[in-house]
């Protein structure tokens, strides 16, 4: 049996839970699960999993075909990978998955540059990242030019010198009306989240809601009727 302080390095690595600085309480050797051969060429042979904090954790294993390259990202076979975990059932449990993830699609390393840890340029388009149960996403924001874009701090989206961006994971991002050279501010509803926004933008005197459709996506409509001691 091969031990575990690789494998509880690289949990200790990965995981953004501050549960995982505890120690595992068991581990064991599942013999097989219905995600076995979807992950096998990609870092996960064995089904050693692990018992850490009421989760069952199947850790990367195998290493061998990967090789740890720039900003974090791993290449095999002129491809490039990044490490990520995935949510799969096996034997009755939900397992949480490790694996190496191909986005080859989206990243090329020539020309990868971050802005911070959540957005990033490839090919001189924009993304930003996120991560659901099947591992990383890579969300792109049209029509942001890569050389002027700045995110923004606090939401989902950013500026360049030729739109305001705004939008989430799960809608996507739209680029909005106004210019931004213009005096402009979002203020937050009490229901918002970065991954499921509500705002209203101050536009000078002008207050607008912004909402989202599927025609339209995320979209501004003026609110005459409010004043900021309504929304602030």
């Amino acid at each position: 049996m091969k031990s575990y302080f690789p494998i509880l390095a690289l949990l200790l690595c990965l995981s953004c839970s501050p549960a995982a600085s505890q120690e595992p309480s068991s581990s064991a050797f599942v013999p097989d699960c219905p995600y076995a051969e979807s992950y096998a060429s990609l870092g996960n042979r064995l089904r050693d999993t692990l018992l850490l904090d009421g989760r069952w954790i199947d850790p990367i294993d195998d290493t061998s075909a990967f090789v740890q390259t720039q900003h974090g990202f791993y290449q095999s076979d002129d491809k490039v990978f990044k490490k990520a975990w995935a949510a799969a059932p096996c034997q009755g449990k939900l397992m949480q998955v490790g694996y190496f993830q191909d986005l080859s699609a989206q990243i090329d390393l020539a020309t990868y540059r971050a802005y911070n840890d959540r957005y990033f340029t490839s090919r001189d388009q924009v993304f930003f990242w996120w991560v659901n149960s099947g591992g990383h996403l890579v969300i792109p924001i049209p029509g942001a030019e890569a050389r002027s874009f700045v995110p923004f701090p606090d939401l989902c989206g950013g500026k360049d010198r030729n739109g305001v961006y705004y939008g989430s994971p799960n809608f996507g991002v739209n680029q909005l009306f106004f210019s931004p050279q213009a005096s402009f501010r979002f203020v937050p509803k009490a229901n918002h989240y970065w991954n499921d926004p509500h705002h209203y933008v101050v536009l000078g005197e002008e207050i607008y809601e912004i909402l989202w459709d599927h025609e339209q996506g995320y979209h501004c409509q003026k609110r005459p009727a409010l004043v900021l001691t309504d929304i602030e």
